[in-house]
């Protein structure tokens, strides 16, 4: 998808001395003149393909998208808020189920990541 600007935070929760939840929620932009969804639709697709649990949902009236992969027993779900064609919203979860992904990308206030300069 090309060159991008980034800025991310990471959140940890120790469950036990065995188990833990991590999630980053980082906002990315790629500039004028691109438009992220065709591609990131593609991207899906091809998760599909491999074996993921995948959705296209409506959040907070943007287009997003939701991967998990349970393969491994831990849960690894990646939810991706189109906010707007050029800049996205991603929340990255080890040990998180997707529904629990999509609850922590909510509490981002997608208008203000639109009108960040």
């Amino acid at each position: 998808m090309g060159r991008y600007t980034q800025g991310s935070r990471f959140f940890q929760k120790i469950e036990s001395p065995s188990s833990t939840k991590q999630f980053q929620v980082s906002v990315q932009d790629y500039g004028a003149g691109n438009d992220l969804l065709p591609q990131l639709r593609q991207a899906v697709v091809d998760a599909t393909r491999n074996g993921v649990e995948t959705r296209e949902i409506d959040l907070a009236g943007h287009r997003a998208f939701v991967v998990t992969d349970a393969s491994t027993g831990k849960p690894i779900s990646i939810v991706t808020v189109v906010v707007t064609a050029r800049r996205l919203v991603l929340g990255a979860a080890a040990n998180v189920s997707g529904d629990e992904a999509i609850k922590l990308v909510k509490s981002v206030d997608c208008s203000k990541v639109a009108a960040a300069r």
